[in-house]
């Protein structure tokens, strides 16, 4: 059932880094990502046991001992923990937190603890059972209970005496041990009482003479300390050797640019003689900085990757949701999540007003929803994961991420399943594809400049073709933070150093966004104060989209605007490219019959009809698959309220529907992401006094010759397409 939601933007909607737990001792299941919880994700754990094929791991612990149980928290909820024993079936053995059925929370008060002193229980053994952390968000409810999320790790509870004991990543136990010991870490990277936690360095040495061992403040996401390397080597430890020496080329008129937000811009070629793809990302932050790709029209079974983790979505192969803990699936959000722009009208066809929460909830709003409201690809949202297109803008992305500090950087391959904090590619066993790297961080400005094949090289890339590609991008925060919602940071010891520099934590509602992008330079934009042009969704040397302007002698503005497609078509005109406080143009053609409408989106909703409409039609028509309307409006008009002045320098955004009910001209969706302008479009109407109006009455024609070539280009596109 197609949901009932806002027009124009997901910009918001991204999120690089939107995530939550992951246990670290004892070990976490692998694949150990960090958005699972009882909405999305089967009971009790969310990732299958033996996941990766491998075999199981368990932890040894010894009976009545006890132990410092800890985990990285990526962004902290409102709410406590809760950690507990659960036989192999997933039932209730023991709680390890002074927690029951009437309090179900430890630490409501303090949200940002990520460690916890448990007592193994006295006279328990078990030969595989289950330690589950499990991490209240109480900013959001379900219909049956509490929104959670939850880590597990596969444990073995016995009387083991201490040469039993396992020690890792080299550690040994010393012959001699007692109760007390601890294992000897020979690696002087290991540390903790087993050598669980392992950094990537301790010395410069370490990093191959080739850069910085820095301390990075994480929390129990280790590595604590990592390789930060000089400019001519990049990868792990710096052992690889860049073509890139220079960050910021002197000259870039060979490269496309694109203004992501105010913070935040690229510069992008594609390197035909090395089937390469290069990036110059610059975003004001001193913290990390990610660009993440995909092809648009990708379907949710995207997440079925890794195969081993999938029986782990609800929406994944192997039917519902079974054990204790399985009716905390079925969740009914009463409040917005992030960025969710949900709302009532119904558009036409079968669009109901209401939205059910993803995973096999009921309800009116999403738990930690999806920032847009609901799929991103105008697909089914209900039909499974397999025929569904994907849900969220950070699902199955291939992204970039990189940090630098003065003139030595850090730069990784990296693949997001979902809405857990990015991983490597060589977590999953994949290839990282970076071929060259450089970077820098200047006076709180971090550019980074990498070079990627074009070519996907495992599950974990997409190959970037010379087509449209959903893009996202985002970027660390410290305070102050941007959080929608009331986080744990609130009052909390840590509430102005939780996000350190170059931390890899949740990027906040202000430092990510999304735009569509093709890397061959799919948009075309050609603007002067008194006229211009601009084509999206190029490929080929032709382009889907396009929108031309010009500006009259009677203070109006004339437009064109023309796309393949049979649903609305938005022009949004934005001081920041944000989806919050923009002027939106909405129309199309059904039945012979154009409409246009003037709107308002003051902020993630469904924009409204002005009370006062500005927008003129001229004429409008749906040929060859074509939608074309012609329309003018005034530079400025009397609603200062709802109309944006043209006059000035905006950002132009381009959006495609979605449904529209022709009777109520409520619309659904934009069926992809928005086209954003890469810089702002500049008019001055006191410059255009020479330009006279066309006629706008009586003949149904295109109203200038340059509005009746865009009519021809878009049916030459529709026989090409």
């Amino acid at each position: 059932m197609m949901k009932a939601i806002s027009l124009i933007l997901g910009l918001l909607a991204l999120t690089a880094v939107d995530a939550h737990i992951r246990l670290s001792f004892p070990k976490a299941r692998m694949y150990d990502l960090d958005f699972l919880d009882n909405v999305r994700t089967r009971s009790p754990c969310g990732m299958p046991e033996n996941a990766t094929g491998k075999g199981v791991y368990k932890t040894k612990l010894v009976t009545g001992s006890t132990i410092d149980i800890t985990w990285h928290m990526a962004f902290p909820h409102g709410g406590g923990f809760r950690i507990q024993i659960l036989f192999r079936n997933g039932t209730i053995a023991r709680e390890l937190t002074p927690t029951n059925s009437s309090i179900r929370w430890y630490s409501d008060n303090n949200n940002t603890v990520q460690n916890y002193m448990a007592m193994l229980p006295n006279n328990f053994m078990c030969d595989h059972c289950i330690l589950r952390l499990t991490r209240n968000a109480k900013e959001w409810v379900t219909a049956n209970g509490p929104y959670i999320f939850w880590s597990c790790a596969d444990v073995e509870i016995k009387n083991f005496t201490c040469n039993q004991l396992d020690c890792y990543n080299g550690g040994t136990m010393p012959a001699n041990c007692n109760s007390a010991s601890s294992c000897t870490c020979s690696n002087s990277m290991a540390s903790g009482n087993r050598c669980q936690y392992l950094n990537e360095c301790e010395t410069n040495a370490d990093c191959n003479n080739k850069g910085l061992c820095r301390t990075i403040n994480q929390d129990f996401y280790y590595p604590i300390k990592q390789c930060y390397c000089s400019p001519g080597s990049y990868g792990y430890k710096c052992a690889k050797n860049s073509t890139l020496n220079q960050v910021m080329p002197s000259d870039t008129t060979s490269y496309t640019y694109t203004k992501l937000n105010s913070d935040s811009e690229i510069w992008y070629k594609v390197l035909s003689s090395s089937n390469e793809l290069e990036v110059i990302h610059k975003t004001t932050t001193k913290s990390w900085a990610a660009l993440g790709w995909r092809p648009q029209g990708l379907r949710a079974s995207c997440q079925f990757f890794p195969a081993g983790a999938a029986p782990g979505l609800l929406s994944g192969p192997g039917g519902s949701a079974e054990g204790e803990g399985s009716a905390e699936g079925n969740a009914e959000g009463t409040g917005k999540p992030e960025g969710n722009a949900e709302g009532t009208a119904k558009p036409e066809g079968n669009a109901e007003g209401t939205t059910k929460p993803e995973g096999n909830a009921e309800g009116t709003t999403k738990p930690e929803g999806n920032a847009e409201g609901g799929n991103s690809e105008g697909g089914n949202s209900e039909g499974g994961a397999g025929g569904a297109g994907v849900g969220h803008a950070m699902d199955c992305m291939d992204v970039v991420i990189g940090s630098a500090h003065g003139n030595t950087f850090r730069l990784f391959d990296y693949y997001s399943r979902d809405r857990s904090t990015p991983r490597m590619d060589t977590f999953y066993g994949e290839k990282d594809s970076i071929t060259a790297a450089i970077g820098s961080e200047v006076n709180g400005v971090t550019t980074l400049r990498w070079r990627k094949k074009l070519v996907a090289d495992g599950q974990s890339d997409h190959s970037i073709a010379d087509a449209v590609m959903d893009v996202i991008y985002a970027y660390g925060q410290k305070t102050p933070y941007s959080h929608q919602q009331t986080s744990g940071l609130v009052n909390s010891p840590r509430m102005n150093n939780y996000y350190g520099d170059d931390e890899l934590k949740y990027h906040g509602s202000l430092h990510r966004g999304r735009q569509s992008l093709n890397f061959y330079g799919g948009s075309r934009l050609s603007a002067a104060q008194c006229s211009g042009s601009w084509g999206t969704g190029c490929a080929g040397g032709k382009c889907l989209n396009n929108l031309m302007w010009n500006v009259y002698n009677d203070g109006t503005v004339h437009f064109s605007m023309s796309a393949k497609t049979d649903k609305w078509i938005a022009l949004g005109i934005s001081d920041d490219t944000k989806m919050a406080d923009t002027d939106a143009i909405v129309g199309w053609v059904s039945g012979g019959r154009a409409v246009i409408k003037d709107r308002f989106i003051k902020t993630y909703s469904p924009p409204a009809v002005d009370a006062i409409g500005n927008v003129n039609l001229v004429n409008g028509s749906l040929t060859n698959g074509i939608t074309l309307l012609n329309f003018y409006r005034k530079i400025n008009t009397s609603d200062s309220q709802n109309d944006k002045t043209l006059h000035g320098c905006h950002y132009f955004i381009y959006a495609i529907g979605g449904n529209y009910n022709q009777a109520t001209y409520a619309i659904s969706k934009h069926a992809s992401t928005p086209f954003v302008t890469s810089t702002k479009v500049c008019i001055d109407g006191s410059k255009c006094s020479t330009f006279k109006p066309p006629s706008t009455g009586g003949a149904p024609s295109v109203f200038t010759m340059a509005h009746l070539l865009v009519t021809l280009c878009g049916v030459i596109i529709a026989k090409l397409f």
